[in-house]
């Protein structure tokens, strides 16, 4: 997808789990990688993933800066619902009010930090 990859996991935590490894990897280079997740079913046809959530994913990964990592709602239920502890140190921060290009009103989303604190 241009100069993205659209990666499909079976659960929210396994997506974030990879974004936070991504991250961290990315932390000794000069590249920003931005980072969305969503959840919801995608069609696949001949090694090709499309429907309205890989829309509503990549709308999400747009609102994130070079070194972020955002979720939308749905996905952050996901994650607060396994209750792993390895994300307890996480930083979350709830972005209300997010318009998303071709989806109806604004959405809430969440970005995430592996940094415990307050987030930026």
């Amino acid at each position: 997808i241009g100069d993205s990859f659209l990666v499909v996991f079976r659960t929210a935590v396994d997506a974030l789990d990879f974004a936070l490894d991504v991250q961290e990897r990315a932390r000794t280079h000069p590249l920003k990688v931005r980072i969305g997740a969503h959840v919801g079913p995608v069609q696949v046809e001949e090694e090709d993933a499309f429907g309205s959530t890989v829309n509503f994913a990549a709308r999400v990964e747009a609102m994130a800066k070079g070194g972020e990592i955002w979720l939308s709602e749905r996905a952050k239920q996901d994650v607060a619902g396994e209750a792993a502890g390895r994300h307890a140190a996480l930083a979350w921060r709830e972005r209300p009010d997010c318009a998303l290009k071709g989806f109806p009103g604004t959405q809430r989303l969440w970005s995430v930090s592996s940094v415990p604190g307050p987030a930026a």
